[in-house]
């Protein structure tokens, strides 16, 4: 299963950036002949740094996903998943899925409320095709904090066995050192929070979390009781973690594996060369 993402660098509704995403999405489905091999049919998407959740924003994201692989554009969740504390808006994050290639059974977020991270979920037909998710106000997230918005379902059969996974995304604070650590070490605990707030318990999910992390990848410092969880990055000719930005690598993945072939992640730096500067972290995938 190939997962892909994109931090979209504080995204609203500009209709110059969203064609802008379109064309290089549409370059990394097909591949550059002589630079980058095609990576077509991508099963899940995620777009960190959504600052909007109106029609304009929805539309311009299915349109998005569509150039990645044209089903995505059928379901999307934009979730919200935490605040920015000088503007005190919502953030959201966007998950976009082929429902052929993955069958959705749930989704929520955990968001930071009162020092404590709260998660919240809701089974799969209480949504529609397209639809937003809010935190309710019982886990409003505290100011200048991002947490997890994720799903959970079927990835098809693996060994004979359904295979059961919960794939999440975030996009990290970058502000303050000491808080965006503190979220990066909780990630484990979040993906635990997560687990329990399902309606129906799922046992021995495979666990993939790609995300924006605003630091260098190593593995969170998680309690013995958590599921650890291990970085995985693409490695440039020297063996060293490759930049997603213009020096560092700060976009990767989470998983409950600690061992991915280097041949399954990739950097896609299309979508970070853009004339009109869509983004500055370039996009990632993973086969999982």
């Amino acid at each position: 299963m190939i997962i892909f993402h994109q931090n979209m660098r504080v995204y609203s509704r500009n209709e110059a950036r969203a064609t802008e995403y379109q064309d290089r999405m549409r370059r990394v489905r097909n591949g550059i002949p002589g630079q980058t091999q095609a990576l077509p049919n991508v099963s899940v998407m995620g777009f960190t740094e959504i600052m909007g959740r109106g029609t304009v924003v929805l539309d311009n994201l299915r349109s998005i996903a569509s150039e990645l692989n044209p089903p995505l554009g059928n379901n999307l969740l934009l979730v919200e998943a935490g605040q920015t504390a000088l503007s005190k808006r919502p953030e959201y994050i966007g998950i976009a899925w082929d429902s052929a290639a993955f069958a959705l059974s749930a989704a929520g977020h955990v968001t930071r409320h009162k020092v404590q991270w709260i998660a919240n979920s809701s089974p799969s037909y209480q949504f529609q095709h397209i639809d937003v998710i809010s935190t309710p106000s019982t886990a409003m997230s505290d100011p200048d904090t991002r947490g997890l918005a994720f799903v959970v379902g079927n990835g098809g059969v693996l060994g004979g066995a359904p295979r059961h996974m919960l794939i999440g995304f975030m996009h990290n604070m970058y502000t303050f050192k000491e808080a965006r650590t503190n979220a990066y070490d909780n990630i484990p605990l979040m993906v635990s929070r997560a687990f329990d707030s399902l309606a129906v318990p799922i046992a021995n999910a495979e666990i993939v979390i790609g995300g924006d992390f605003n630091l260098a990848p190593r593995r969170p410092r998680a309690p013995r009781a958590q599921r650890p969880l291990f970085p995985a990055y693409a490695l440039d000719p020297r063996n060293r973690p490759q930049p997603t930005t213009l020096r560092h690598c700060y976009d990767y993945w989470m998983t409950d594996q600690q061992h991915i072939p280097a041949g399954n992640l990739s950097v896609h730096y299309i979508t970070r060369r853009s004339t009109h500067h869509a983004s500055d972290h370039a996009g990632i995938s993973i086969d999982f």
